[in-house]
């Protein structure tokens, strides 16, 4: 009954009280009900069925054997515990089938009156009618995407590795809000945490689970679920809850439950409907940006490639973000780290491969890219993080970027021969440039382009 009278409540601004039905099995509960939502001052009337009266702006109430044939926006039917539906009597097996059956399509005609919304309620263990029903044509409460309680089999559990006992009432309850948090809200598994730790004060505790997101960088709990075994109660939960949160700084929502009762809190312990659903801004983003700028023709593009499916690459405009046409692609490796300053040991060590535009390259089986890590070239455009774009051959023209190798150790440089002299440039005031014979460099490939991170503005 105070389940009822608070969904009419809640209703009661979006329906007329005329609009909304509740069911008993039973006249006598039918009564009691009516009689309960008149002292909770919830005008309601018990239904006659030989004269119906359907004008008065009040709440009807009947049993289940009088709606046939009726409908309405709203029906609400109450006392479906196991039991009372169906009867639980001290009948021969034959007759309990047969009984089964009869209380199963009688309870099934109630459900069908409801136009727009249908209410199941138990205060007890609920009917085992109610479990048969596929959950997912249920919800816990209606503006709430939970599904009631369903069981979850232990060789199915999430989590596994780190529960302690996968036995324990509460972890049948447990791994329900795992299922949903996963099936019905979206979130990886791989977001979710159990036995998260909560320092307190001096006292340390556990949350029994947390739902974690990146924010400003950081992975950090932002929802937070406290569990009870089957209807246990959940108040105690809710205390914890509220403590833990009080803790953990980036929490915003709160979820307690026991499985027969559910209530979802925001960071100002006010109770709301829901939890936000998964997006992907809760995850880091996966999508790389590069500003590509080709030394063979000066052309500025935007390359943007996702980490998580590395041939998924785009190329846009930089100006208006209008995708440019790719007609093939070639694979290049990134090769060891080059200095762009004082010159180092060349590394032939592959660490990863981009998927470029063929056009963009002068000889597929001679590309290859390095990272820089210095800032003598930083005036020219090429700063520490960026990667360049290399053609492997061994002579230049005056002015181009090269990587040099002297005496076994490489970088990179603007190359300049002079006479009978070699001169290997940095574009940076800060460094000087290396004076070598024509004989003691070898250049082992020009740049002919480079791509420098960038973000979206």
């Amino acid at each position: 009954t105070d389940y009822a009278a608070e969904i009419i409540r809640e209703l009661s601004g979006e329906y007329r009280l005329s609009d909304i039905f509740i069911i008993a099995k039973e006249k006598r509960l039918a009564e009691e009900d009516q009689q309960c939502m008149e002292k909770k001052q919830i005008p309601c009337e018990y239904l006659e069925r030989e004269q119906p009266d359907f004008e008065r702006n009040k709440v009807k109430v009947t049993t289940m054997h009088s709606i046939k044939g009726l409908e309405f926006k709203v029906v609400i039917i109450i006392g479906l515990n196991e039991g009372v539906i169906p009867y639980g009597g001290d009948f021969t097996e034959e007759d309990n089938k047969l009984l089964e059956s009869e209380e199963r399509k009688l309870l099934y005609v109630g459900m069908t009156r409801a136009n727009e919304l249908l209410y199941l309620s138990s205060h007890q263990k609920p009917s085992r009618f109610i479990r048969e029903i596929d959950h997912r044509y249920l919800r816990f409460k209606r503006n709430s995407c939970f599904k009631p309680l369903y069981r979850v089999a232990v060789t199915d559990y999430k989590k596994q590795d780190q529960i302690l006992d996968l036995y324990s009432k509460e972890e049948l309850i447990r791994q329900w809000v795992l299922r949903e948090l996963v099936d019905s809200y979206g979130y990886k598994e791989s977001m979710i945490e159990v036995e998260y730790p909560v320092n307190h004060f001096s006292q340390k505790g556990y949350a029994d689970l947390v739902v974690k997101i990146y924010h400003q960088g950081k992975e950090v709990p932002f929802i937070l679920g406290e569990i009870k075994k089957y209807m246990a109660g959940i108040e105690s939960a809710e205390k914890q809850a509220v403590s833990y949160m009080q803790a953990l700084e980036t929490v915003r929502y709160c979820l307690v439950t026991d499985g027969y009762r559910l209530k979802i809190m925001d960071r100002d312990q006010d109770e709301i409907n829901d939890i936000p659903r998964f997006n992907p801004g809760m995850l880091p983003d996966t999508i790389e940006r590069f500003r590509f700028k080709s030394y063979r023709n000066q052309q500025v593009l935007i390359y943007e490639r996702d980490t998580d499916e590395p041939e998924a690459i785009s190329i846009k405009l930089p100006d208006t973000e209008l995708n440019h046409p790719i007609d093939e692609t070639s694979s290049v490796a990134v090769y060891g780290d080059i200095v762009a300053g004082d010159p180092i040991d060349a590394r032939e060590e592959m660490k990863e491969q981009f998927l470029l535009p063929s056009e963009w390259i002068l000889q597929p089986e001679n590309a290859f890219m390095l990272e820089v890590t210095g800032d003598s070239m930083q005036d020219a455009g090429i700063d520490i993080g960026d990667y360049v774009l290399v053609n492997r051959q061994n002579s230049a023209e005056n002015g181009q970027i090269v990587i040099a190798l002297l005496d076994g150790e490489a970088t990179l440089k603007k190359y300049m021969q002079m006479g009978d002299s070699v001169l290997l440039i940095p574009e940076n005031t800060r460094y000087e440039p290396i004076n070598v014979k024509p004989e003691q460099v070898m250049i082992n490939g020009i740049v002919i382009g480079v791509l420098k991170k960038t973000s979206r503005n």
